[in-house]
């Protein structure tokens, strides 16, 4: 299986048997030439432990943000439904690298990226974000007092 060649020594498992690793692996087991289809296996077979480390960290820190919103007392109903929304947009991530690699779709990888950034942010000014804002302006407002 891919699995036993990843593990077949001590090197393959710490430091990965490099750029397109798990397609050579792959192929020496089964024949055909495609990629582990999970980026956490991807992950291990090309780098070892170490980037498989360094991946579930990032996981980790993608989905941190959600339950801080979720949980802090601070935030509006608005800002603790986007906590929630980026802590499923997490999970669905974690399911996706697990049952299709992919981390490296760029469109969804920018769209997560955003998000994740918009929520850190958040997280960071508790109370003060623009969704907790009492009084908010209408810009149509404006321009029609304007007239």
């Amino acid at each position: 299986t891919l699995w036993n060649s990843a593990t077949a020594s001590a090197g393959r498992l710490l430091l990965g048997q490099g750029a397109a690793g798990s397609i050579q692996a792959f192929a020496a087991v089964s024949g055909s030439e495609l990629w582990a289809h999970n980026d956490f296996l991807e992950f291990l077979v090309t780098g070892g432990v170490g980037l498989l480390f360094l991946h579930l960290l990032t996981v980790g820190w993608l989905v941190a943000p959600g339950p801080r919103l979720l949980h802090d007392p601070r935030s509006s109903a608005k800002v603790r439904d986007v906590g929630e929304l980026v802590f499923v947009i997490g999970l669905a991530y974690i399911v996706m690298a697990i049952f299709n690699g992919m981390a490296f779709y760029l469109s969804a990888s920018l769209a997560m990226a955003m998000l994740v950034g918009l929520a850190r942010g958040m997280a960071v000014s508790p109370g003060a974000t623009f969704l907790d804002a009492t009084n908010s302006v209408n810009p149509a407002d404006k321009v029609s007092s304007a007239c």
